[in-house]
């Protein structure tokens, strides 16, 4: 899996998992990659389109979005679309 390898990549502009299923699970593996990420800070998009992420799943990914700012991760654009967010 390449979320664990995330924290050493050098640069990221796009991460594309989009008709993934993504769980709780997964989503708190993305939350941890991005937190401790410590490439050039200008992500430009994030796709989790159709990934099947319902609204708990919103509220995990909300706070690490959240502390992703904190930590200086500029992130442009996230396409949550086709998932079951009410």
């Amino acid at each position: 899996m390449i979320l664990p390898n995330l924290k050493n990549l050098k640069s990221l502009k796009r991460l594309k998992m989009g008709l993934m299923t993504l769980s709780s699970e997964s989503l708190l593996a993305l939350s941890s990659a991005l937190l401790h990420y410590t490439g050039k800070k200008f992500l430009d998009y994030i796709d989790l389109s159709f990934c099947q992420i319902k609204n708990d799943g919103l509220k995990l990914l909300n706070k690490s979005l959240y502390l992703s700012v904190i930590t200086s991760i500029n992130i442009k654009s996230i396409n949550l679309s086709g998932n079951h967010i009410s």
